[in-house]
């Protein structure tokens, strides 16, 4: 299961970042990939572009899926309140 999760996780990415760019603000590319460590490090650049815009939370080189998922959470909270409509991210 934590597997398909990961994959929710880089679906809403890809989400996320094509309704940006359309917005003109485009973010790094999402990683072709389906590791949990891909995403985390897309997470990174992605905090760091926002550049304290948005307060996010911290995101460790080896985070885990819960924290992912929680930054995840976060980021996707503030896009649905500007209306954005991204794919559903997973329960937990």
């Amino acid at each position: 299961m934590a597997g398909e999760n990961v994959s929710i996780l880089f679906d809403w990415a890809r989400g996320l970042a094509n309704m940006a760019g359309g917005a003109g603000m485009p973010l790094q590319a999402v990683p072709e990939s389906s590791e949990l460590k891909d995403f985390v490090m897309w997470a990174k650049s992605v905090s760091s572009a926002l550049g304290g815009m948005i307060p996010l939370p911290a995101v460790a080189d080896d985070a885990d899926y819960d924290a992912a998922l929680a930054w995840a959470k976060t980021l996707d909270g503030v896009a649905r309140g500007m209306g954005a409509g991204l794919p559903a991210l997973p329960q937990s």
